[in-house]
Parts: structure tokens; C-alpha cells; sequence
């Protein structure tokens, strides 16, 4: 588990207490002992200072990113415990429920295949990336992005890819935009034109706007908001 932004103290404060009880939860011992020795204790200190950090950081607009991975979950006897998220399937994480019941997104992060330099211009990886918890839209909306191995995620090539999912742009020995067939290009060659073509620039860029309204935004919201929902007449 790793937290950015957050530095923990260097010893534990005592006396942190339960809420109900009054029984300490959390032994006090410094930082650099061996957080492992006792059992539990790194899902309690989560419990016990991660809202606190939270509560904190909406005053400076200041974002947390937790990295975890996944664990399969172990089930004893017959039955199978439920779930822990709708959309995490059989997964869990380790570190306690803390960050799940917090996070404001839940992003569940797959690879799907690797970039050649051939096509593309550079080496990287296709990332599948699912929002399995969202308290801003609507969750579980399947989305890839492109990953460059020199310098991260890439926005470009992550709305090219999109283009082609939606069928906006032609891809294949040559490729084009739908709505200007005459500018041809190959794949690796898009950026270079994208950057030197004011033209081609604009209508990518209103292609991707139009794609993501339409594609995600209209597919996805029920009713614009501010907008009342069309009451259905009753016909009992």
C-alpha cells in the first residue's frame, strides 16, 4: 500500500481510543519497528487516520491515490462470502475496508495487450480500466487507456483509441478520420499531423467531444441534470 501526499507521524499518538469502548485499538511504537508484528494493524491505523486525512485535505483540494492490489478471496466451507464491491467480482483487497468505504473512485486496472513501436511510434501497454466505484457518475463504464512506458498515460493516443472504438476514425493500413477521408496517414504518423494540421487538429478534437457526449455522456445519465424526469402516466 502506498499513499501519496500523506506523511504518517513518526510515532504512533497513544491513547488513540475507541469510539464506544474506551479500549485502545492501536498500540503506540515507532514507525521504523516491523508494522507486520501485529495482526490487523495496518487496516486499524487505516481505519483510525484515514478519514481524519480526508476530512483535511477537501479544505486544501488536495487528492489522496491509494495503489493496491488485488487478492482472491478465500472462502471457508460451502458458502461463499458476498461479495465486497457489485462490480470487483471474486477480488478483494488487502489493508481492511477502510479505503473502499472512503474512496471517492474505485478504479479496477487491467492490462490488455502490449503497444509495438512498429504501429504506434513507441513501446507501451493497453490498459483496461474499469471505475467499479463512483460517487460523481455512474460507475462500471468500461474504458481503455494507452500507457507509454517513457512518459505514462497518453491522452492523444487514449482518444485515438477511443475514435477507433466508436468508429469515428478508420484504422488499418491507412487510416482517416470518417469525416475527412482525404487526409490519410498511418497510425504512428496521427500525432505528427495532429500538431502541424490545424484542420485535421479541430476536427479531432470535436470528433472526440462529440464521441464522449454521446458514447458516455448521454448513454449513461438517465436525465440531463437540473432537468425534471418526465413523470410516466399512471394507467390504473
Amino acid at each position: 500500500m502506498k499513499y501519496l501526499f500523506v506523511e504518517m507521524p513518526e510515532v504512533l499518538p497513544k491513547g488513540i481510543e475507541h469510539a464506544e469502548r474506551g479500549e485502545p485499538v492501536i498500540p503506540a511504537f515507532p514507525i521504523e519497528d516491523d508494522i507486520n508484528k501485529f495482526m490487523g494493524l495496518r487496516a486499524r491505523i487505516h481505519s483510525v487516520l484515514l478519514p481524519k486525512y480526508i476530512s483535511k485535505m477537501t479544505n486544501y483540494n488536495v487528492s489522496l491515490i491509494a495503489v493496491n492490489q488485488l487478492r482472491d478471496k478465500m472462502d471457508v466451507g460451502m458458502f461463499s462470502a458476498a461479495n465486497d464491491l457489485r462490480w470487483m467480482g471474486d477480488k478483494t483487497m488487502p489493508g481492511g475496508q477502510t479505503i473502499k468505504f472512503n474512496a471517492f473512485h474505485l478504479l479496477l486496472l487491467a492490462v490488455r495487450g502490449d503497444l509495438k513501436y512498429d504501429q504506434w511510434g513507441f513501446a507501451g501497454v493497453e490498459l483496461g480500466v474499469k471505475c467499479i466505484k463512483n460517487k460523481l457518475f455512474s460507475p462500471n463504464i468500461p474504458i481503455t487507456l494507452l500507457v507509454n512506458f517513457e512518459t505514462g498515460i497518453s491522452n492523444f493516443w487514449t482518444n485515438y483509441n477511443f475514435l477507433v472504438d466508436t468508429k469515428r476514425l478508420k484504422s488499418g493500413a491507412w487510416c482517416s478520420l470518417v469525416i475527412m477521408p482525404d487526409v490519410k496517414f498511418h497510425t504512428k504518423q496521427c500525432l505528427e499531423i495532429y500538431n502541424t494540421n490545424l484542420k485535421f487538429k479541430k476536427a479531432f478534437d470535436d470528433q472526440v467531444k462529440e464521441a464522449i457526449k454521446v458514447e458516455i455522456m448521454d448513454k449513461y445519465t438517465n436525465y440531463n441534470v437540473g432537468e425534471k424526469k418526465e413523470e410516466t402516466p399512471n394507467k390504473s
